[in-house]
């Protein structure tokens, strides 16, 4: 799940990690990707910071209240992980290209997997 509020960062993002052959479910803010969350099977949150409706972090506890199991990605600008973040996630940092985004979504599902969760 691809959660950006920047539509082309949202487009780009999507084609690089669709043309690594993920699957991406995308939302452009927290209230369509708590219904993907619900709706759809989803392994990886990657989600921007700064959405309009809900910070990122607030949005990876919710979506982790909802599917324990996911991995989390955050990509920002920041050089450092929102407040109350999983242990587990990984901070990706914008700008970004293809091999860095696949590698956070790959480390993150990793981190989940070996934290036995």
């Amino acid at each position: 799940l691809l959660v950006e509020d920047d539509e082309l960062i949202r487009m780009n993002s999507t084609e690089m990690l669709s043309d690594s052959g993920f699957t991406v479910v995308e939302a452009g803010n927290a209230a369509q990707a708590l219904k993907a969350i619900e709706a759809e099977h989803i392994d990886v949150l990657v989600t921007d910071i700064g959405l309009p409706d809900m910070k990122g972090g607030e949005l990876a506890v919710e979506a982790l209240r909802r599917k324990p199991g996911l991995a989390v990605v955050f990509a920002t600008g920041d050089s450092h992980m929102p407040e109350g973040a999983p242990e587990t996630a990984v901070l990706l940092t914008k700008p970004y290209d293809e091999q860095q985004i696949i590698s956070a979504v790959e480390l993150a599902h990793t981190a989940k997997t070996s934290a036995g969760e």
